[in-house]
């Protein structure tokens, strides 16, 4: 049971109007329930999907208005969750038990718009450049490591660093590797990584300093080994 100080309990309706997806004979308190369950998934307070009130308490809220488009997309929502959970992981071959579930928190993981660091920083990169994407990221990593809002593992900045590379901005492939050796000093694959792109663009002493520093981490990894002896056939 959720329990509420009197106060905010007695802002919140006895009787529910304009209900679409939960049953009109719902619970307050089971009602809450979901709602707190939403706020925290995505991250939010309530005035997100409902309308009316100062953003602070319920006073003012107008629970059955439809007027914000976030309220109309939570119900489209709920529905595809159930439409997933009933129907589509039911008929999923040879499924597992205790079966797994989507939730509202599966995907949100407390954002309100949850998309992935790496789609985040490479419209960073396309709009403002690999300057503004390395302090958002930055600023993102300051505000919210720990959580489980972003995915910060090495790899996400690998990634991204090789479709940048693939697409040609060898550059930017260099900044984001650059960082990236700074939140992980301690990996090979940052280290050469960095390498190759920096061998790609010219810069052969700064690659054969990241190789370098890629095999006094791992001595007997013989492709570290083969880059710098390839780098020093170079012409």
């Amino acid at each position: 049971m959720i329990v509420l100080p009197p106060a905010v309990h007695a802002q919140i309706p006895d009787t529910f109007k304009n209900l679409q997806y939960f049953p009109e004979d719902i619970s307050k308190d089971a009602l809450i329930g979901n709602m707190r369950q939403f706020s925290f998934a995505l991250g939010v307070r309530c005035q997100h999907c409902h309308a009316g009130g100062d953003g602070r308490s319920f006073e003012g809220v107008e629970f059955d208005s439809d007027d914000k488009a976030a309220k109309r997309r939570a119900r489209y929502m709920l529905r595809m969750v159930e439409t997933i959970n009933e129907q589509l992981l039911p008929d999923l071959p040879e499924r597992e038990k205790p079966n797994v579930m989507v939730e509202c928190r599966t995907c949100h993981r407390g954002l309100s718009r949850p998309r992935m660091i790496d789609d985040i920083l490479a419209e960073k990169v396309e709009q403002e450049g690999v300057e503004a994407a390395v302090a958002h990221y930055k600023a993102l990593r300051d505000d919210t490591y720990g959580g489980w809002s972003y995915d910060f593992g090495e790899w996400t900045i690998n990634d991204l660093a090789e479709e940048l590379g693939d697409a040609g901005r060898t550059s930017d492939a260099i900044e984001l590797m650059k960082m990236n050796s700074e939140y992980y000093p301690e990996s090979i694959s940052v280290w050469v990584m960095l390498g190759d792109f920096q061998k790609e663009a010219g810069e052969r002493e700064k690659a054969r300093a990241s190789y370098e520093r890629g095999l006094e981490l791992r001595p007997d990894a013989p492709f570290i080994q083969q880059r710098l002896s390839a780098l020093e056939e170079e012409p």
